[in-house]
């Protein structure tokens, strides 16, 4: 999206799903998610950040939260 490489997009929700690994940790990674961030939450794009090891440690938990998330958006931007 634009300049940026996002991992998942919903463009009816204006909702990007980030996953993290720790290298996001180290500062010059840091910095550009922020402008990249940024740049999308001007264009009225919500970014969520997932550490990698949440997709295994409580699946269940993440996933009815990205589906509640996306439902709530996807009306917010009819």
């Amino acid at each position: 999206m634009g300049d940026f490489i996002v991992d998942f997009a919903c463009h009816s929700a204006k909702l990007v799903i980030e996953l993290d690994g720790s290298g996001h940790a180290e500062a010059a990674q840091s910095d550009h998610d922020r402008r990249r961030d940024a740049w999308l939450a001007s264009r009225g794009y919500e970014v969520i950040r997932i550490w990698n090891g949440a997709l295994y440690e409580d699946h269940d938990t993440l996933v009815g939260y990205l589906i509640d998330t996306l439902r709530e958006r996807a009306q917010r931007n009819r």
